[in-house]
């Protein structure tokens, strides 16, 4: 007997996946009302507010990649530190954005301004990532979106720095 008769199974017993293709398992049936139309709205939000999150993640790792490349430097060592006294960052130190405005644009440790052009390239950084994932496609679309959208931000950074390509 085949394993999806109902010979295999019983009369009223069926392989359930047998009967549903492999996406349907995503899809919810009208039936189920607003509360699903409520869940798709909170994934989108979520979808966004993860984009912007590692936008901006990105975008403080194409600062300290822009600097160290303008200095012939390692891109993986040091560890990240204050440009004046040197003292290494500690993680709530290198929370995108955050950090920046909890501390006011200083140094925590001896109170040197920071640039407020490394805040304002995570935040646009940020923004654009999330304007990536606001155009339909799949998730190995997005990835090269996010690649390429980095790859031209650090290039155009160095460019505006020095005047000179890389």
């Amino acid at each position: 007997a085949m394993i999806g008769s109902s010979k295999w199974l019983g009369p009223s017993q069926t392989w359930p996946a047998a009967r549903r293709s492999p996406l349907s398992i995503w899809e919810r049936p009208s039936s189920c009302g607003p509360a699903s139309k409520d869940r798709k709205e909170q994934m989108e939000m979520a979808k966004y507010l993860l984009s912007f999150i590692l936008g901006c993640c990105a975008g403080s790792f194409l600062c300290l990649c822009a600097d160290r490349f303008q200095r012939d430097g390692s891109v993986l060592f040091p560890r990240s530190h204050c440009e004046t006294c040197g003292h290494p960052l500690a993680p709530r130190d290198l929370v995108p954005l955050f950090s920046y405005l909890c501390q006011r644009g200083r140094c925590r440790y001896c109170g040197e301004k920071l640039p407020v052009s490394l805040f304002w390239w995570e935040a646009l950084t940020g923004c654009l990532f999330l304007l990536a994932a606001w155009f339909p496609g799949t998730l190995p679309v997005l990835g090269v979106r996010w690649l390429s959208l980095s790859l031209l931000l650090l290039l155009s950074w160095l460019d505006m720095e020095e005047l000179q390509l890389y």
